[in-house]
C-alpha cells in the first residue's frame, strides 16, 4: 500500500512539475487594467513588448486611490491619442459622483450632469470611439481601512437601469464590479433578460461566486461575461482578500484550478477573459508581473482551444478588434 501511494505522490508532483514548466507562452489581453495620471506609459509599454501583451482594456479612474493620482477625462483621452498601441480606453465609471459610499439617493436620482454624460457616453460608444463602459463600482468591500472603500449601491436605481440601457442600445460592455452577495445576484440576474442586446462582464470571477452557479448562469445568460482580473492566488482579490464570505471562491490555488472552475473555462471560453487588475501604480513594480506570469500557468492547465479564447481572442470579439 505504502509504495503504491507513494507512487501516486510521485505522479502528481510530476503533474504538477510539468504545468509549471510548459507555461502558455502566447499572446494575452490584459483585460483589466486601471489607469491613472502617474501610470509609467514607458514602463507599462517595456513591459508588454517583452511579455507578448497585445492589448489592455483600460478602465481611467478620476479620483485619487492609494499611490494613485485621478486623471481627467481630457487627460486620459490625450494620453490614449498619443499612445493607442496600449489598449482600448473604456468610458470610465470610477467617478466621483458615483463612488462616495454616502451617494446612493445619487444612484436613485441623478442629476443633469448624469444625463449629460449619458448623452456623451451614447455618442463616443456608437462612433467606436470607446468600446465599453467600465469599470463600475457597485458592491466593494473597503481594503484602505478608512470606509471610503465600502460600497452598496442598489441595482434597482436609475444609474445602474440607465447603463444598462445605454449597454443594450449600443451593444457594448459594461464591466461591473459586484461582490456576489444574495441581494447583487437576485438583482442583476433578474435585470440582464430585460436588456437582451446588453453585455455585462461581471469582473472579478463574476463576483468570486460559487462556480456550480456561475455554470447555470452561463447556461441561462447569454449576455453575462466574466473576466477574471486579479482572480489568481498570489495576493489581494484573487486569495480571499480583503475580506470573504460563504459566498466567496477563489478560481485557483498555489496554482492549480479548482476543478470546478476548469469545467467552466472549458465549456464557456467565449464568455471568459484574464486581466491583471492592476491599480495603483506601486503594482508596476511587482504585482503585475506575478500574475501575468501565474496566469500563464493557469492557461496551460485549460484544453488548447479553451486557452486562446481566455487568453485573448474572447476580449478582441467583445470589444471589436
Amino acid at each position: 500500500m505504502k509504495i503504491k501511494k507513494l507512487h501516486y505522490i510521485t505522479i502528481l508532483l510530476f503533474l504538477f512539475y510539468s504545468l509549471s514548466l510548459f507555461a502558455y507562452d502566447g499572446p494575452l489581453i490584459d483585460g483589466h487594467l486601471h489607469f491613472s495620471k502617474n501610470s509609467d506609459l514607458n514602463l507599462i509599454k517595456e513591459k508588454f513588448k517583452s511579455n507578448n501583451i497585445l492589448k489592455a482594456i483600460i478602465f481611467p479612474r478620476e479620483f485619487k486611490s492609494g499611490d494613485d493620482y485621478g486623471i481627467s477625462e481630457g487627460q486620459v483621452l490625450n494620453v490614449i491619442k498619443a499612445n493607442p498601441e496600449i489598449g482600448w480606453l473604456l468610458l470610465g465609471l470610477q467617478k466621483e459622483d458615483l463612488h462616495n459610499g454616502k451617494r446612493v439617493d445619487y444612484w436613485n436620482a441623478p442629476d443633469s450632469k448624469w444625463k449629460s454624460w449619458l448623452s456623451y457616453a451614447e455618442q463616443e460608444l456608437l462612433s467606436g470611439r470607446r468600446k465599453g463602459m467600465g469599470e463600475l463600482i457597485v458592491r466593494h468591500y473597503d481594503y484602505h481601512g478608512k470606509g471610503r472603500g465600502e460600497v452598496d449601491f442598489p441595482i434597482n436605481s436609475e444609474v445602474f437601469l440607465d447603463l444598462l440601457s445605454l449597454s443594450n442600445k449600443t451593444n457594448r460592455p459594461l464591466v461591473i464590479h459586484a461582490e456576489g452577495e444574495l441581494h447583487v445576484t437576485n438583482a442583476l440576474l433578474s435585470a440582464l433578460p430585460k436588456y437582451p442586446n446588453a453585455k455585462i462582464v461581471w469582473a472579478h470571477g463574476c463576483g468570486r461566486s460559487n462556480p456550480d452557479l456561475i455554470n447555470e448562469w452561463f447556461k441561462s445568460h447569454i449576455n453575462l461575461y466574466c473576466d477574471l482580473g486579479n482572480m489568481t492566488d498570489t495576493g489581494n482579490y484573487g486569495s480571499l482578500w480583503p475580506r470573504a464570505g460563504t459566498w466567496t471562491y477563489q478560481v485557483e490555488k498555489n496554482g492549480v484550478i479548482d476543478p470546478k472552475w476548469l469545467v467552466i473555462m472549458n465549456s464557456y471560453p467565449d464568455r471568459l477573459y484574464i486581466g491583471s487588475d492592476v491599480n495603483e501604480a506601486k503594482g508596476w513594480n511587482k504585482s503585475w508581473q506575478i500574475r501575468i506570469d501565474r496566469f500563464r500557468k493557469l492557461l496551460s492547465q485549460i484544453n488548447p482551444e479553451a486557452r486562446e479564447l481566455i487568453a485573448y481572442k474572447t476580449a478582441m470579439k467583445l470589444y471589436d478588434w
